[in-house]
């Protein structure tokens, strides 16, 4: 819809929707199903500031799990599992791997869409005694089932070949988005020095404001070693807490009877912004030629904008089997990090979950910059 008001103003108003369907996907045709689904509880831990020689597993939910214990579903390499390979028979099964030759094999598949839905509100404003504007707002949704984003991707999904797991807010998913451009070149004619010195000036600037970019909290370290009631080691078929790869979300029930499903992109970037501004002033040279100088500044405020953080949120611990001489049995840990505490096994110090590691550290948003430069049209 488009409106003209008074004063050589445009309004328009427009709704958008873009559907995108049958989008490619990897999912690892490999696992054995049931038969090397297991389980595994870990004892929640927050990262607290008690120094690196509490050996305690302190739980005061700071993190997004709150119960104490947890128990989540992984692939494993478990004793009484068997290889049932669709494509030939296997000489020695190897538990956990339908065809014990090879580990993961990506099926490449069309499923996965996508949806875009966005409303804009746009006003413009053209050269009325020299001032002229554009600005948007933009409000918008993105969901989609985790399509692959390059020809060449590795196996993402949280849950093996769940793949009913996977949908959720896209990673480009921007809710909130507005700018503004203004132009204003001084309507006078005057006659010579007051011409020379106040015709030909131009100043313009462009400002944005974006909500950030949503994130997934994921979780650092291999699938801690579980252990049988006779001591044999359980462990995963790959890396990551699902024992299958994936990107290392957290799906489970805690002890607390409640279902914890750390989606993908539940969290978001700090909001972006910025401002860029010209002063421009040009002379005429007679004969269709003019000189320009130019004075220009991006990010103009120096507005920090975070452009990476950290994306780990829990750290797995290894437990001790009860087996082990010398040692009383422990379950394995989810330490949260919150950067106050040096983790019990690795005996490093994290970064909080969360936290800020790089600023304007991209080709779009930078440090202020300012540039002086001169044109000759002719």
């Amino acid at each position: 819809m488009e409106e003209s008001l008074p004063g050589h103003i445009e309004v328009t108003a427009s709704a958008m929707v873009s559907l995108g369907r049958r989008l490619p996907v990897a999912i690892d045709a490999n696992l054995a199903q049931p038969g090397a689904e297991q389980t595994v509880t870990y004892n929640v831990c927050d990262e607290v500031p008690t120094g690196p020689n509490n050996t305690q597993c302190g739980h005061t939910g700071q993190g997004p799990i709150k119960a104490a214990q947890i128990t989540v579903p992984f692939y494993a390499s478990w004793p009484t599992s068997d290889g049932n390979c669709p494509y030939y028979q296997p000489a020695n099964a190897v538990p956990g791997w339908l065809c014990p030759d090879y580990q993961g094999i990506d099926e490449m598949t069309s499923k996965a869409n996508s949806t875009y839905e966005a409303v804009m509100v746009k006003l413009v404003r053209s050269g009325r005694r020299g001032l002229s504007f554009h600005a948007h707002y933009t409000y918008s949704h993105a969901m989609d089932w985790n399509p692959g984003e390059s020809p060449l991707f590795p196996d993402s999904l949280s849950q093996g070949s769940d793949f009913s797991q996977e949908y959720g807010t896209s990673s480009l998913d921007m809710r909130h988005s507005a700018g503004a451009m203004v132009t204003f070149e001084p309507p006078w004619k005057l006659h010579k020095l007051a011409g020379r010195l106040g015709n030909g000036w131009m100043l313009s600037g462009t400002g944005q404001l974006h909500s950030g970019l949503p994130y997934t909290m994921r979780t650092g370290g291999s699938l801690a070693e579980e252990f049988t009631s006779n001591g044999t080691a359980i462990v995963g078929l790959a890396p990551g807490m699902n024992g299958s790869g994936g990107d290392g979300r957290v799906f489970g029930v805690g002890s607390d009877n409640v279902v914890y499903n750390i989606g993908r992109d539940t969290y978001r970037y700090p909001g972006t912004g910025k401002a860029d501004m010209r002063l421009g002033k040009s002379f005429d040279l007679g004969e269709a030629r003019r000189l320009e100088f130019l004075v220009e500044s991006f990010n103009l405020f120096n507005h920090q904008n975070v452009t990476e953080l950290e994306t780990t949120g829990y750290i797995i611990d290894s437990g001790i089997p009860s087996s082990a001489p010398g040692s009383s049995s422990k379950l394995p840990e989810l330490d949260f990090l919150t950067g106050l505490k040096t983790s019990l096994t690795t005996g490093l110090t994290s970064p909080a979950f969360g936290q800020p590691l790089n600023v304007n550290a991209t080709d779009f948003y930078r440090e202020r910059q300012l540039q002086v430069g001169m044109r000759v049209r002719f």
